[in-house]
C-alpha cells in the first residue's frame, strides 16, 4: 500500500501503481476507491485527477503495447481504459472505459492483468487466458493435457471446525486455529499464550 497524500493533497490508500510506458513522467494510480494518475514536472508531482466511471478498489494496472491500460478492479472483471492524446499543457486526454466479464469469456471471479513473456494475459482462478484481437473474446492462453477426473470431494462438515467471524477465508491463523481445535478435540481444553512478533 503506498499513501499519495503529498501528491494529491487528500489521504488516499494506493494498492497499485504503474509507470507509463508511453510518458515516463506519468504514475497510474489503483486507489482503494478508483483510479487516477499524477504526472511529474520541473515544479514537482501535479494530481492529475481521477477518472470519475471508475469506482472500488483497482488492485493491478498492466499497459498494452497500443498503451491501452488494463485495470483489474477488485469486484471481478477487467477494465480497459484508453486515454485520448495529451492536452497542450500535458496533461493526460479524456478516457474512454470498456468493462469486461463473462459475456466476453472472461469465469467468473478475480482477474488479473499481467504481462508474461511481453504478452498481455489476464490470471483467473480457471488459469490463464489471452484476448483474441479478432474476436474480442478472452480464450485460454494454452489448452490443457486431459487430467484424471477429479475424486469427490468428501464432506468435511463434521471434521474441520468452522471458522470464526473473525477470520477471513484467507487468514494465515485460519489453518493454525482448526489445528488447534483438532488438537483440543482429541487431547481437552488448553491454553495457548503468546507474544505479538
Amino acid at each position: 500500500m503506498f499513501y499519495t497524500e503529498a501528491v494529491t493533497g487528500t489521504a488516499a490508500t494506493a494498492s497499485a501503481l504503474r509507470r507509463s510506458a508511453h510518458a515516463s513522467n506519468r504514475l497510474f494510480v489503483g486507489y482503494q476507491d478508483g483510479f487516477g494518475s499524477i504526472r511529474h514536472t520541473p515544479h514537482g508531482w501535479v494530481d492529475e485527477g481521477r477518472i470519475d466511471a471508475i469506482h472500488g478498489q483497482v488492485r493491478a494496472i498492466a499497459q498494452d503495447a497500443d498503451g491501452s491500460l488494463w485495470l483489474s478492479p477488485w469486484v471481478g472483471g477487467l477494465i480497459r481504459l484508453r486515454l485520448g492524446p495529451e492536452t497542450a499543457t500535458g496533461s493526460r486526454g479524456p478516457a474512454r472505459i470498456e468493462r469486461f466479464g463473462p459475456p466476453q469469456g472472461l469465469p467468473e471471479g478475480l482477474v488479473r492483468a499481467t504481462r508474461i513473456d511481453d504478452k498481455l494475459r489476464f490470471i483467473t482462478d480457471a488459469g490463464i487466458y489471452r484476448r483474441d484481437a479478432a474476436s474480442g473474446r478472452f480464450l485460454p492462453a494454452a489448452v490443457r493435457a486431459p487430467n484424471l477426473d477429479r475424486p469427490a470431494i468428501p464432506d468435511l462438515t463434521k471434521t474441520v471446525p468452522i471458522r470464526p467471524p473473525g477470520f477471513c477465508t484467507g487468514c494465515p491463523e485460519r489453518p493454525i486455529f482448526a489445528a488447534m481445535k483438532l488438537v483440543e478435540r482429541e487431547l481437552g481444553k488448553h491454553q495457548i499464550a503468546a507474544d505479538i512478533g
